[in-house]
């Protein structure tokens, strides 16, 4: 439906970045929860996996600037469920 595409190229972009990042970060919590389902308790809750503190850099540093664009784009991306969903993750 040709009548949809304005809106695609205009919210599309965001989209897309907003799924290559989940896509990138879910995976890595996968792999980093895998890797810690042997460790002792002692040990799961001292050490850090190599990395994860780079991919926690990455989903915050993409939800603050994913919650800036909401609100530059309020409410055509989404109403105040989008922008409490972005505050709650950054408490």
């Amino acid at each position: 439906d040709k009548s949809n595409l304005p809106v695609l190229l205009r919210e599309g972009p965001s989209y897309g970045c907003s799924i290559v990042h989940s896509t990138f970060t879910g995976i890595c919590a996968i792999i980093f929860f895998v890797q810690c389902i042997p460790m002792d308790a002692a040990v799961k809750y001292s050490v850090i996996p190599f990395g994860m503190m780079e991919v926690n850099c990455i989903f915050m540093g993409y939800l603050i600037y994913d919650f800036f664009h909401v609100v530059s784009q309020y409410p055509k991306l989404g109403g105040m469920d989008l922008l409490a969903h972005h505050v709650v993750f950054r408490i």
